[in-house]
């Protein structure tokens, strides 16, 4: 679908006179959504990647935290977006998902930075920035 057709969708336009048009609309753009955010390089974060970055990052000054309030979050979002996960033997199949499928998180993959010299700059704003985060955690 190009963005011509996805201009002439009007998904939720605040009107309630066609809800069944709008129940067709969201069958079209859940797949559409998730093959543009594949298309576009990004992977749904799951409980590995962030076991594998708490691990490696152990003591990192700058560190992702999720913790998304899920109260009023559609529980079935998980499985429109991603229905393979929940074709197990019970039909649930969550393991990977986070915060029960409720909040679908993505990430746009994994880099590293290599870094040759002194580095004295870098060091001086990692321990401006320390002291400004234990100044600031003493405050609280």
């Amino acid at each position: 679908m190009s963005h011509a057709e996805t201009r002439n969708i009007n998904y939720q336009t605040g009107t309630s006179a066609c809800t069944q048009c709008n129940r067709t609309e969201e069958k079209v753009m859940i797949p559409l959504a998730r093959r543009y955010l594949e298309d576009a390089g990004f992977q749904l974060l799951t409980r590995r990647d962030l076991d594998l970055c708490e691990s490696l990052n152990t003591g990192y000054l700058v560190r992702l935290s999720l913790l998304p309030n899920v109260e009023g979050c559609d529980p079935n979002i998980s499985r429109q977006f991603y229905p393979e996960y929940f074709s197990g033997v019970n039909g649930t199949n969550t393991t990977e998902l986070m915060f029960d499928g409720k909040v679908l998180v993505y990430r746009r993959g994994y880099s590293s930075e290599v870094k040759t010299g002194r580095m004295l700059l870098k060091k001086l704003e990692y321990i401006e920035a320390s002291l400004v985060q234990r100044i600031a955690a003493t405050i609280k």
